[in-house]
């Protein structure tokens, strides 16, 4: 995936190109043209058998562990220029349809793509409410420090008194707010 993602990437102008001109036309004619645009870049999706004989090597002598987060690095750059690429497309007037139809160069490769964005969406959606969900913890934690920093000096220089008067002060703020 990382490969053919690649050279999708790469061929975004042949594929904005494509679909403004197939943009109205019948979903077989975009079949055949996108046949072509694969005839043409087969050889560049096919590089993968190149790499994947690179990597079985590196692992063969033990350092896939070290390469692997690099490889996850590039294709999380790759999947980013994959979306680039399709808004462009779509700002320049490319059609929806065109857009899914041209994902890849065989019905299941479109299939599994979807399937992988559809994947790709839960999980950013999980990150994005754990990244909420830890810096509203964080801020919590920031606040109850804050204050009991605050409030161990208030009873250090004002002893219980001063406690009471500070309590007394937020309890009327609250009101106030409420």
């Amino acid at each position: 995936m990382l490969t053919s993602d690649l050279i999708d990437a790469a061929q975004m102008l042949l594929k904005f190109g494509i679909q403004y001109l197939a943009a109205g036309a019948s979903d077989n004619i975009m079949r055949a043209i996108n046949a072509l645009r694969c005839f043409l870049t087969s050889a560049g999706e096919n590089i993968w058998n190149f790499l994947a004989s690179a990597y079985w090597l590196i692992a063969t002598f033990g350092y896939d562990e070290d390469i692997n987060p690099y490889l996850d690095i590039a294709y999380q750059n790759v999947c980013t220029c994959q979306e680039d690429a399709k808004a462009i497309a779509l700002m320049f007037g490319g059609a929806d349809k065109a857009v899914e139809m041209l994902t890849g160069c065989s019905e299941y490769a479109g299939n599994k793509k979807v399937e992988v964005d559809a994947a790709k969406e839960e999980f950013i959606t999980k990150v994005k409410e754990a990244n909420v969900k830890a810096v509203q913890e964080a801020a919590q934690r920031s606040r109850t420090e804050a204050m009991t920093i605050e409030l161990t000096y208030i009873v250090e220089r004002s002893g219980e008194q001063g406690l009471a008067k500070k309590t007394t002060e937020a309890f009327d703020d609250y009101k106030e707010k409420a």
